[in-house]
């Protein structure tokens, strides 16, 4: 009433003013920090799936000489599974400890400097691009492995030199 009324050059802010104004950037931030999460997501699943199948691809050879010898094609499945896999499990240890030292470092800087914000530290968007970055180590040697075994072992001998 007085604002209105007697002095209406007073500027103020309401509670409630204040409170829409928290939430439009709490949201705001939430919707940048997903997205910026979700980019490097999926550049580290794509990482990992061109890094599996330059692998297979440059090792060929090496794969059609194991074959030759006695290695069976899910003997070989199951290395290369395992190779993708302990790969992934790296990423995921380094992910996550990055996530933790970064959140507790700079975001927590960031987020003290709001006095409306509190901090609250969670994994959970770095342990659901881990279990998506496993799925992705089990599914693409399978795939790329597949495209591989055509072919009798001759021709692959003969097509990897």
């Amino acid at each position: 009433d007085y604002v209105t009324n007697t002095d209406p050059d007073l500027n103020y802010i309401s509670a409630e003013d204040a409170r829409q104004d928290a939430m439009a950037t709490r949201a705001m931030l939430r919707f940048v920090g997903g997205l910026i999460g979700i980019i490097f997501g999926a550049a580290g699943v794509l990482n990992l799936a061109n890094t599996v199948i330059t692998t297979i691809l440059a090792r060929r050879h090496e794969f059609a000489t194991m074959q030759s010898i006695g290695m069976t094609g899910k003997q070989l499945t199951r290395m290369m599974i395992w190779e993708s896999v302990y790969y992934a499990v790296g990423a995921c240890l380094l992910g996550l400890l990055l996530s933790a030292v970064l959140g507790f470092t700079v975001i927590k800087m960031l987020v003290g400097g709001i006095w409306y914000f509190t901090f609250h530290f969670t994994l959970v968007p770095a342990a659901v691009v881990c279990a998506v970055l496993l799925a992705v180590a089990a599914v693409v040697p399978v795939a790329a492995l597949n495209v591989f075994h055509k072919g009798s072992i001759v021709e692959k001998l003969r097509v990897a030199e």
